[in-house]
């Protein structure tokens, strides 16, 4: 007869998939603490469900298999859903998603010729650890994305090496057999190897689903907030203008990016700062833009990329120690790249300087798009910088990784030269960098994903500086 105390273990194990359904389902990012409740919860109950079985003597192969197979689903269902709501960068998913298909070929070896799930080892519950605490940290500090997501691929890299080792003293491929038998084996590895792969597929499936709304909801064109200084006469030079466009990376302490900027100042004060990712702090993405003009004692202009969603670091903010006038929002052309669509948007604003008016074009531009489709999401500054009669400058965060992307999805990388490709593209229209040589504006990999652009000025003087709260770097521009 079932007694009760024998369906506790898998019971346990069931409570890690509905705790994954309920995080993809809520379809917002949950508070940091709630994400760590969560997976601590998770952790405890996969150590709890094998003890209990073992103790209660109803381990069998049925158990490990939904133990493990939970295990999986309920980390897929978690970044699926940080994902989504742009609270890890894409990389980790990225990561993951090879670390799961590989896994799930290697315990499909497993079932099919040794006729039992894959054991637990203590390096697979090392390597998941890894990935937990990775995810955690991503929750956290968005800007250590991809270094955490190197270490997580690299812990479940080592697991799977042994995984893929120990099953070589897997029967009967130690041994010699028939070659209809080994048909028969590579058979029922093939199909039993599609399961694990197909509850993935169908994860994405749903999850592709779910994003699918987000595709089909129009972008709505937000309205530009514009701002003035606090001063009422403008400490300005007549002559050159120091221009920096940097990636704050959601940062939400108004001292750390005033402090950073200020550094920047040590060859002459800053005119003009185009801002991306402003973030969400404690007063409102709005009031966090307004502190730090008032801080810089500088007018400002700001605009958030989705209305819809006021808490994402999708907004963009110009400061100005000059008048600020005609500001202008543009809809970029939206990119369905299967995950995280989003609305981008360029925020325009003519610097009034006392040699002439300057227009400036501040813009956040998709990752994982083609250069096609990149040269698309830009055209329609290009064409509103090019019909303004004087000198024009756009900047900002273009997201030009050297990779070809497949699906919007699979990078291939060094195929696509996506940055040169674009210097290019740009002096094919009228304007150049000064920026001409090789340079590094990330913080890893020696990525190049922010330019500035000027056509009908003179670059005198510029350069590159890192910084401590975000993974870009700034870059500075004087021109006259």
């Amino acid at each position: 007869m079932f007694r009760i105390r024998e369906g506790v273990p898998h019971f346990l194990s069931a409570t890690r998939l509905l705790a994954g359904l309920w995080f993809y389902a809520a379809g917002r990012v949950p508070s940091d603490w709630l994400v760590l409740f969560g997976l601590a919860a998770a952790w405890a109950t996969d150590i709890a469900d094998g003890w209990l079985a073992r103790r209660f003597g109803v381990a069998s192969n049925g158990g490990a298999l939904m133990d493990s197979i939970s295990d999986k689903f309920l980390l897929v269902l978690i970044v699926l859903s940080l994902s989504r709501a742009d609270a890890i960068p894409d990389l980790l998913l990225w990561s993951l998603a090879v670390v799961f298909t590989v896994t799930a070929m290697v315990g499909g070896v497993h079932l099919a010729v040794q006729r039992i799930a894959p054991q637990p080892t203590k390096t697979g519950r090392a390597s998941a650890a890894v990935a937990v605490v990775a995810v955690l940290l991503a929750v956290r500090y968005p800007h250590l994305g991809s270094p955490l997501a190197g270490v997580m691929l690299g812990a479940m890299l080592i697991h799977m090496v042994g995984v893929v080792d120990d099953l070589r003293n897997v029967r009967p491929w130690t041994q010699r057999s028939h070659p209809s038998r080994k048909l028969r084996m590579g058979s029922r590895f093939l199909l039993k190897a599609a399961a694990p792969i197909a509850l993935v597929a169908v994860a994405f499936f749903i999850y592709r689903l779910r994003s699918q709304s987000t595709v089909e909801r129009p972008c709505i064109l937000p309205s530009v907030v514009q701002g003035l200084r606090l001063s009422p006469s403008p400490e300005v030079s007549p002559g050159a203008v120091r221009i920096v466009t940097l990636n704050i990376a959601s940062e939400a302490s108004v001292e750390r990016i005033v402090s950073e900027l200020r550094a920047l100042e040590e060859h002459g004060k800053i005119d003009v700062a185009l801002l991306q990712e402003v973030g969400h702090s404690t007063t409102g993405v709005v009031k966090s833009a307004q502190a730090l003009a008032d801080e810089l004692d500088m007018n400002w202009v700001y605009a958030a990329e989705d209305p819809i969603e006021p808490k994402a670091a999708r907004s963009l903010a110009t400061l100005s120690r000059y008048p600020l006038r005609d500001p202008k929002v543009f809809a970029l052309k939206r990119v369905d790249r299967l995950f995280n669509p989003r609305c981008r948007i360029a925020l325009a604003a003519t610097v009034e300087r006392p040699v002439g008016p300057l227009r400036i074009f501040n813009l956040h531009l998709d990752t994982r798009i083609t250069f096609e489709q990149r040269i698309e999401q830009l055209r329609p500054v290009v064409e509103a910088a090019e019909a303004f009669a004087g000198p024009r400058l756009i900047a900002g965060d273009f997201n030009t990784l050297d990779v070809l992307w497949l699906a919007n999805l699979l990078p291939v990388p060094l195929v696509e030269r996506q940055g040169k490709l674009l210097q290019l593209a740009m002096e094919a229209r009228g304007f150049y960098t000064p920026f001409s040589s090789p340079v590094s504006t990330f913080d890893y990999l020696r990525l190049r994903l922010d330019w500035i652009f000027l056509h009908g000025l003179t670059a005198v003087s510029w350069g590159v500086r890192e910084v401590d709260f975000s993974d870009h770097h700034a870059l500075w521009v004087e021109v006259r």
